[in-house]
């Protein structure tokens, strides 16, 4: 098991990456022309006078959406909102930063305290059950991830040593989200919380939570969305049985710079990286100095990279292998996503990689970074 990257970063920004770029001004409830649901009023207080605006935002079609305002001119303030289910919001603090919350229909009252004499305005927030969860899980992201940066300071110099605590952070790390996920039930916070795991790995667990869901929240937006990633989940595993952990990789045979074919089976013997990329991804070039590291290290060991790019056009794919130093094995049919490789490894983003045993079978996919580093590490290490 492990987490997924997304893991790593705040949920906060999970939830709101995207926001709306709406006037500030207040406006009248979002959810119809005229107001139905259950009308939540939020009081605020702060410790000291101050001007300045609030706004009460709402998460609406990947956009937080302004639902009212109040202008602060003293040491309090209010807020309304009509809810009809629960549903991801946020408070605006004097334009500073959002911070979120989860309001549910039967959070009648829910009390705002701002500390005005910090400088990021402390914000608590009671009255909530589900902002209170949400907040106790993004405890858990918090802990993951000082704990990781620590075994990065530590073992930085140690790759085997570093995937070995690595591995042991994630379990538990997965477990304690899992437990924290039985523990309040199905809610719009446990889909967001599921949102971390590896969906592979844990489609099983996915499945029974939106089953769940479907009880307690069935016309909730978030029980669909959670449904169709459990339906694409399975379609996925489905479609990619052959390209489980422990199963043969299957044939690549594309043409090299110079022409010629070469076959994956033909470095049968050697630990194989195959990294699918192109010269046309960012995110491929900025990783590509990180494999040449690898490369350069493992190169005379039995270790081999057959790099398959997803380039159209022949003198892009060539001049990125010229100017990024790429001397390892590099194939391509020069057809896009449409590539004959691509589609028999179902890449649907780049850069991908799936690690080759010697003896030609499947030991990782999709790690990249200090995680490909040290497994690489560990089984070259066996070797």
């Amino acid at each position: 098991m492990r987490f997924s990257y997304l893991f790593l970063t705040s949920i906060f920004f999970l939830l709101f990456a995207c926001q709306s770029e709406q006037d500030s001004k207040k406006q009248e409830n979002t959810d119809s022309d005229s107001p139905k649901g259950t009308l939540i009023a939020l009081k605020g207080t702060t410790n000291s006078a101050q001007k300045g605006l609030i706004i009460l935002k709402k998460m609406q079609d990947g956009q937080l959406i302004n639902i009212d305002s109040a202008e602060v001119n003293g040491t309090s303030f209010s807020l309304e909102a009509y809810v009809t289910e629960p549903d991801f919001f946020a408070l605006n603090v004097f334009g500073q930063k959002d911070v979120p919350l989860v309001i549910s229909p039967e959070d009648k009252n829910i009390s705002i305290v701002l500390d005005t004499k910090k400088p990021d305005f402390g914000v608590e927030i009671s009255g909530s059950k589900a902002t209170d969860e949400y907040y106790a899980f993004e405890k858990i992201l918090q802990d993951f991830t000082t704990r990781f940066q620590a075994l990065e300071k530590k073992y930085g110099e140690q790759p085997a040593e570093l995937q070995k605590s690595y591995t042991a952070l994630q379990q538990e790390s997965v477990q304690r989200v899992k437990v924290f996920i039985d523990s309040i039930g199905a809610s719009i916070v446990s889909v967001r919380a599921a949102s971390v795991l590896e969906s592979d790995t844990e489609f099983e667990f996915l499945e029974a939570l939106h089953k769940k869901m479907q009880t307690v929240l069935p016309d909730s937006k978030y029980t669909e969305q959670l449904g169709l990633k459990v339906k694409a989940i399975a379609e996925e595993l489905e479609a990619t049985q052959h390209l489980q952990v422990g199963k043969p990789a299957p044939e690549i045979s594309l043409a090299t710079p110079e022409g010629s074919k070469l076959a994956l089976s033909s470095l049968k013997g050697k630990v194989v990286l195959i990294d699918f990329w192109a010269s046309w991804c960012g995110p491929c070039r900025q990783e590509n100095p990180n494999v040449l590291k690898m490369y350069n290290q493992h190169k005379g060991k039995g270790f081999e990279i057959y790099g398959v790019s997803l380039d159209r056009k022949r003198e892009d794919w060539l001049a990125a292998i010229a100017q990024d130093q790429l001397s390892w094995k590099h194939v391509s049919d020069l057809q896009f996503w449409q590539s004959e490789a691509a589609q028999t490894y179902h890449v649907r983003a780049i850069p991908a990689t799936y690690l080759i045993g010697r003896d030609g079978t499947i030991i990782a996919k999709n790690l990249r970074g200090p995680a490909l580093e040290a497994k690489l590490a560990e089984v070259m290490e066996k070797m």
